[in-house]
This record gives structure tokens, sequence and C-alpha cells, in this order.
């Protein structure tokens, strides 16, 4: 098997979980996060023409990372607003840098800063990172921090996947209320010493909870599915299950948790939302969901060692050591 590790990234369809975040002054642990930088990201969370991806990780720290691309070159306002957050910003960081480079009407600006906090129980930062390249057509802002908590590393435990499916599961359930509406089970295993890989060979769409000393595993749980003519109500039910979500890893500061959320989903691609983060090899949490022509898919497993999702998952009912059992419907 191709032996590396795809983290299955825990992503969410919309917006409506970032007024749920802390705000800005509120952080714990005496830890301000700079307001300049803060405000720049709900300038930046207000405007549809941009695409925001939002990773929260629990592990040692409450890690976040914000970026967001911007899919068209930005307007003398947009740099001009982000230009004077930088200028105030930059005034409380660590380091900073900004650079512009103006030629022929090709604009070329990358701003930086970078701040350190000293906190009792180590040292946390925050930095962010402004390019505008119009020779690259290179446009994005990124944002990151870590926020300490109140949690020692020896209290810290597993995301409790019964807790996580007993939240999430009823609200999936919702699909059955629609015509051609369906939860189907699911069940992949792979045995040690099965090998498979990604390639167009390959019968492997992604993996996570790597481990090198043994690559079995078994994951079991339900494929919820809802037809494509419900895109409305299907946008609500990925707003209301990021919500409970996020409502629920902010709750549990004890349980090491990786949530993702993504404002956009043109592309046909696994979005993810929530998944088990240490060293665990057993009942890992994963929550997920993927939209093509038929319709929008949400997964809600549970692994046993390693996690091997395989090509055309939404249509097999059972795959076990790459043997497909496809749905009759």
């Amino acid at each position: 098997m191709n032996r590396r590790y795809i983290l299955l990234c825990l992503l969410a369809l919309t917006m409506t979980a970032f007024g749920q975040r802390l705000r800005v002054g509120e952080q714990s642990s005496g830890m301000r996060l700079n307001p300049h930088l803060c405000q720049l990201d709900e300038y930046f969370k207000k405007q549809d023409r941009y695409q925001v991806w939002h990773s929260q990780s629990n592990y040692s720290t409450i890690s976040h990372t914000w970026r967001i691309d911007f899919n068209e070159q930005l307007t003398p306002s947009d740099i001009d607003t982000i230009r004077n957050a930088f200028a105030s910003a930059r005034k409380d960081a660590s380091e900073s840098y900004m650079y512009e480079y103006h030629n022929d009407g090709t604009d070329s600006i990358k701003y930086s800063l970078r701040k350190r906090y000293d906190w009792n129980k180590g040292l946390g930062f925050e930095k962010a990172l402004f390019e505008n390249n119009a020779l690259k057509a290179e446009y994005f802002y990124y944002h990151e921090y870590d926020e300490p908590k109140d949690v020692a590393k020896n209290d810290m435990k597993q995301l409790d996947a019964a807790a996580v499916k007993a939240v999430i599961e009823p609200a999936l359930e919702a699909v059955r209320q629609y015509k051609g509406g369906k939860i189907h089970p699911i069940c992949w295993q792979h045995d040690e010493g099965y090998e498979d890989n990604f390639g167009p060979d390959g019968g492997i769409e992604s993996i996570a909870f790597y481990d090198i000393h043994n690559h079995a595993g078994k994951t079991t749980g339900n494929h919820y599915f809802l037809p494509a003519q419900y895109e409305k109500e299907g946008e609500a039910l990925c707003r209301q299950i990021d919500s409970l979500t996020l409502d629920y890893v902010n709750r549990h500061p004890e349980q090491h948790y990786h949530y993702f959320y993504y404002s956009t989903n043109s592309d046909f691609r696994i979005r993810n939302i929530l998944g088990s983060y240490g060293n665990y090899s057993e009942n890992q949490y994963s929550l997920g969901y993927y939209r093509d022509e038929e319709g929008l898919h949400f997964f809600s497993t549970v692994t046993d060692g390693e996690l091997w999702m395989p090509k055309e998952w939404t249509k097999i009912k059972r795959w076990v050591n790459g043997k497909k059992t496809y749905r009759k419907n």
C-alpha cells in the first residue's frame, strides 16, 4: 500500500457558527487577541466573494487557523482596509514586516506579523500574513493563534464518539422526511497485510488514523443521503450540523478533537466536520459530508484501527479487503 497519511479534513458548509466563537477580548487565561486582526477577520467573513477556511484543534492548546482565499484581485478599498489593520496591529506585535511594490498597475504586497504570549502553562503565539501578488495571481489572508485552556495534559481524554453521535445523528435522521432520503449502514474493513492504494487502479479514497505498526481497521456507522432537489434543505441541515458540532467541542475542552469549517463546497470533494485527534486506536470518530450530482451525503462513523474510506463509498453497502458489496438501489 502507498503508506501516506491523508487527514480527513472536517469541514462544514456555512457561516452560521462564526458567532459562537470567542469574541475579541474574551479569550481565557489572560490572552487577548489583536483586535485589529479580529476586526479584519469579521470584514472578510461578511464578503461573499471570499472563500473562508477554519481549523480548530484541541491537543496541548486549542489551536485556530483562519485562511481566506480571494477569488479575484482585491479592490483598492479592500487593500486600504487590510493595510490599515496591519499598520495598527503591528504596534503590538513582537515581529512585523510590511512590503509594497507598485509598477505599471502591477501590485505586489506582503504583510506579516507575529506576537508571543507568555502563559504560566507555556508559550503561545498569534500571527498573521497577507499576500497580494498580481504576477502570480496569489491573493490570501492567514490568521493563526493558540488559545490556552485550563485542562491539564494528563486530564485530557479521547473525543467521546458515543456522546457526539447522540448529539449529531438525531439531526441527520431528518433526511428520512424527504422523498428519496435514506440512511444506509457503513462497514469498511481491512485486515493486516491487505494492500491497496490511491492511484487510478487503487480502491482507496482516503485514510485517517494512520498507524505505522498495524494497518488493520474496521469502520462502522451510517451514511445519510438527501436528494439534490432539496438543496435549500441540505444547506439548512449543514448549518445545523455545524452548529451542533461546534457547540459540542466548545463545551468539551477536556477532549481531543479536530474541527474544520469551510465556507463553500462548489467542487465535489469530501468536506469533513469533526474527527478524533490524539494517540488512540479504538472508538475514533469521523463526521463529514460530500455533495455530488445525486445529492448530499453525510457520514458518521466510528473506527477501531485505521480508517480506509473506499472509492464509491456512497454506493457500497460493505467493503472488506477490497471486496465490494453494492447496495441494490
